[in-house]
């Protein structure tokens, strides 16, 4: 699903790159893509089928988008940076995981605890890691954030 959102961010980039037809182009082959394996899927999996043929046809067509977008832009991704953020989502997800096999409490107390303890483990996590670049400590500087002196400091690059 995540990738099919990508979908809205490639559409906008090929509209303001003057490159609609490229856009309509891609979504009509996806369009009889998707109707093709809705009727070969269907039959043998029922509503199963038309989920897998839609999520195959979106996301060829997103990553068929993404081709054609990165060719026109040539961008340069901040690799090291998403590596940190994802590292630091992965220790949030198995500490929640971990911490949430051990309490048997009610959902309505177990809920608000887990995700309380999952942000304190990703900010943790941050701050060990340290994915921010200067530029990005000075772009938070300038917002207005509640209590930016205490912990801006701790995310800053050493």
């Amino acid at each position: 699903m995540s990738l099919a959102k990508m979908g809205g961010v490639t559409a906008n980039y090929l509209q303001a790159l003057n490159r609609e037809r490229v856009l309509v182009k891609a979504r009509v082959i996806f369009g009889v893509v998707n109707f093709v394996l809705d009727v070969l899927l269907i039959p043998w999996l029922g509503a199963l089928g038309a989920a897998i043929a839609t999520s195959l046809a979106t996301n060829g067509g997103v990553a068929y988008e993404w081709v054609v977008m990165h060719r026109e832009l040539r961008p340069k991704y901040p690799w090291m940076f998403l590596v940190k953020v994802l590292a630091a989502s992965l220790v949030m997800g198995g500490a929640i995981w971990w911490l949430g096999a051990y309490i048997a409490w009610r959902p309505l107390l177990r809920l608000p605890f887990l995700i309380f303890f999952g942000g304190a483990v990703f900010a943790a996590a941050l701050v060990v890691l340290r994915p921010f670049r200067k530029e990005h400590i000075e772009l938070l500087e300038t917002l207005p954030l509640p209590f930016k002196n205490l912990w801006l400091r701790w995310l800053a690059p050493r």
